[in-house]
């Protein structure tokens, strides 16, 4: 997949080896692109969506239950794991309304198990 240099059908054969499984590959690209293109879509600034930090929880968790904002953070909420990610306002010249994430060793393992359950496409 590394030397692929970002193309679709290697990711989409990469996928099927690890669901073994063509209608869970397909309902887990069909997932994984439509989270890609809302996150371009909500948090491009200097940079595309995905690869931001709200991009990057969006894709990877879904959209959260609840968001709370203020003028200097924004936090979302995810019910079923009780987690919250802290988004703090950090603007810069290029874009007054970027946000990083707080950074917290607990959420390691939950991004770990989360991970798993896309590569078992139970998202």
């Amino acid at each position: 997949l590394q030397q692929a240099n970002g193309d679709k059908v290697a990711l989409d054969q990469v996928i099927m080896g690890i669901t073994r499984d063509k209608d869970r590959a397909k309902r887990f690209m069909k997932s994984y692109y439509s989270r890609v293109e809302l996150a371009n879509k909500f948090f491009t600034s200097y940079k595309e969506g995905w690869k931001s930090d709200r991009g990057m929880i969006y894709i990877i968790f879904g959209l959260p239950d609840e968001i709370r904002k203020t003028s200097q953070n924004e936090i979302w909420y995810y019910k079923d794991s009780r987690t919250k990610f802290v988004f703090i306002k950090k603007g810069s010249v290029y874009d007054p309304d970027y946000y990083t994430l707080m950074r917290d060793d607990r959420f390691t393992q939950l991004w770990y198990n989360t991970i798993d359950l896309w590569r078992k496409s139970r998202f």
